[in-house]
């Protein structure tokens, strides 16, 4: 009985030759209809295990015509196409057959060139801490509205005092702290009744009601305050919102120093003054202010207009009124009345952060003074080594030597990660919707005041990551590649252009900013202690002792950086700034920068 087609070519594929049986020796071909209805008389002779076909045309016949031949020569063509169509469809059957016996090679190599292994349970979840609704955070009104500049005084007081607004304003949340200098007392402003360095924390979240304002809750809710106002470009709607806000926070610190220092302030005339912070490298004087500065002291004169608004309603209108007005004022025009008189200034957020440690009896006026200040914040991780010294008239003098602001703050980390597992679940063939829900949810929760999981593979319980090597972790990578390149290499090492090593090294470092909370970043510490073959690069980490004239009930000495900008922004007075020098003033010789330069990679600086 004779094998049929199908049975001789899987004997074919198996031993890799192909003998059909002699009654199908020589076929006649047959063309696929969809590729040509030509008939034709040339025959096809099967050559190998892949069937290999060629073509073997008759002699044209002499008394055809020319244009019978070329008819001739196109037939013959077209069945050649035909004939390798077949062809290429049962080396196609072929693989198709052995792919279904074995993994294909691709498919293997692919698989070889991951460098992670996941594993999923069918009731994995995300962590808690991803929840799409904003963290809860009961603010605590104070009595009084804070709506007017002055507290109602019984008679006319020849009395004035200054006091300072130190208005720390965070990605995450915003401190406050009053300062009065002729006391020489400062008042940590609480935003709800929660315990220790919670209660001075007020998420940087604005609530809406149709065209309302409000901290208190509402239907809508505007994020990324400040994120948006650091951006270039049109920023009509940033600003809008970061003055209703801002607004919004002055009218609660005055409320709450009239309510609780009221007899203090009783027959005293206070003259106000708001400061703000900005990033030091942001941060240029005269002759030409950089746009930051600009903004940042519309959106502070603004907030002042609408706090003090004789309405109680912040909304839409109020605020877009409050920054045209304000605008005005800054180029010049004269005050209405003493409500619009009010002094806004703006400093860097690292000069401040120090200032606490400049007036404690820590501080010596003979030493060399070089420091070296790391505040990892949501955002950022801003990273600064300069020269401090006492100006006149009790003004501090600042040189920055090296500056770097980096977007490798905790929400950044997060985000890294978040987009790091929604590529790896996608990937995959059950990419688990509902866990892919969760991550895009929550990619950008800056006002979340809560710490995050110090490492990735807690984000997804019931699931199980393992990378073949521990260098090309996500957080691994996250940290080396950018967080201690951005503060050992571009901050510590690259002073060396201006410092000599004996200067630099054990130089004090202060880490402060509410991502010290994580191990993650607290690592720097004991990363700044040494660093493999180059012994002067090294640094000193210190805490911040609280300031004694600061009142803060339930604040302990851990917590106190997270207070630091505001409490410099209520008492610094600013002399020069000197961001960055104009040329090297100590360069070390060749030779050792050389031999430095062989342990400190690419990845370092």
């Amino acid at each position: 009985m004779g094998k049929s087609i199908k049975d001789a070519l899987k004997d074919a594929i198996g031993k890799k030759t192909l003998h059909l049986p002699g009654h199908l020796a020589n076929p006649k071909p047959e063309i696929p209809k969809s590729r040509s209805t030509i008939q034709s008389d040339t025959e096809v002779v099967p050559l190998t295990a892949k069937v290999r076909a060629y073509v073997v045309p008759r002699q044209p016949n002499p008394r055809f015509s020319a244009r019978q031949a070329i008819d001739k020569s196109r037939k013959a063509q077209l069945e050649r196409k035909a004939a390798q169509q077949s062809q290429r469809e049962m080396e196609q059957l072929e693989r198709t057959y052995r792919s279904s016996k074995a993994p294909s090679a691709a498919a293997q190599s692919s698989k070889q060139q991951e460098p992670w292994t996941l594993d999923i349970d069918q009731d994995a979840r995300a962590h808690s801490f991803l929840s799409s609704t904003p963290q809860h955070y009961d603010v605590t009104p104070p009595t009084l509205s804070g709506i007017s500049e002055q507290i109602a005084r019984s008679g006319n007081s020849r009395d004035a005092r200054e006091l300072v607004i130190g208005l720390d304003f965070g990605t995450s949340s915003v401190k406050v702290i009053v300062g009065d200098l002729a006391a020489g007392n400062a008042f940590a402003v609480p935003f709800s009744k929660s315990d220790g360095i919670n209660r001075y924390l007020l998420p940087s979240r604005l609530w809406q009601v149709n065209e309302r304002f409000s901290l208190l809750g509402g239907m809508q809710v505007h994020r990324d305050l400040k994120l948006s106002l650091l951006t270039k470009g049109d920023a009509q709607e940033a600003i809008q919102r970061a003055a209703a806000f801002l607004a919004l926070v002055i009218r609660h610190v005055r409320g709450w120093l009239f309510s609780e220092h009221a007899e203090t302030y009783a027959n005293t005339k206070i003259v106000w003054k708001v400061v703000l912070g900005i990033p030091a490298k942001n941060y240029e004087v005269a002759p030409e202010q950089p746009y930051l500065i600009k903004r940042f002291l519309l959106v502070g004169r603004a907030a002042w207009l609408i706090a003090g608004g004789r309405v109680e309603e912040v909304n839409i209108a109020s605020a877009n009124g409050a920054v045209e007005r304000a605008q005005q004022l800054l180029n010049g025009a004269a005050p209405a009345d003493e409500s619009e008189e009010v002094n806004v200034e703006i400093v860097p957020e690292l000069s401040a952060q120090i200032y606490g440690f400049l007036r404690s009896n820590r501080f010596d006026r003979n030493a060399q003074n070089i420091f070296m200040m790391v505040d990892v914040g949501a955002g950022t991780v801003d990273s600064s080594l300069f020269f401090v010294e006492r100006g006149s008239r009790g003004r501090w003098n600042f040189t920055f030597f090296t500056n770097q602001v980096q977007q490798s703050g905790v929400m950044n980390l997060h985000r890294v990660r978040v987009q790091w597992w929604s590529a790896a679940l996608k990937g995959r063939r059950d990419p688990a919707p509902n866990l892919l829900r969760s991550l895009y949810e929550n990619e950008f929760p800056t006002d979340y005041l809560g710490t995050i999981p110090e490492r990735m593979d807690e984000y997804l319980q019931g699931t199980r990551l393992a990378f073949r090597d521990a260098k090309e972790h996500p957080d691994n990578e996250f940290y080396m590649k950018r967080v201690v390149a951005q503060v050992r290499g571009a901050t510590l090492y690259r002073a060396r252009d201006y410092l000599d090593q004996d200067t630099l090294k054990g130089i004090p470092v202060f880490l402060c900013g509410g991502g010290m909370r994580m191990t993650y970043y607290r690592r720097l510490g004991e990363e700044l202690k040494h660093f493999h073959g180059v012994s002067w690069l090294k640094a000193d980490a210190r805490p911040l002792a609280i300031p004694n004239n600061l009142q803060a009930p339930g604040l302990v000495r851990e917590d106190y950086d997270r207070l630091s900008v505001a409490f410099g922004l209520s008492f610094l007075e600013v002399g020069s700034i000197v961001r960055e020098l104009p040329k090297p003033i100590a360069t070390g010789t060749q030779k050792q920068r050389d031999n430095d330069d062989r342990f400190i990679s690419k990845d370092h600086v």
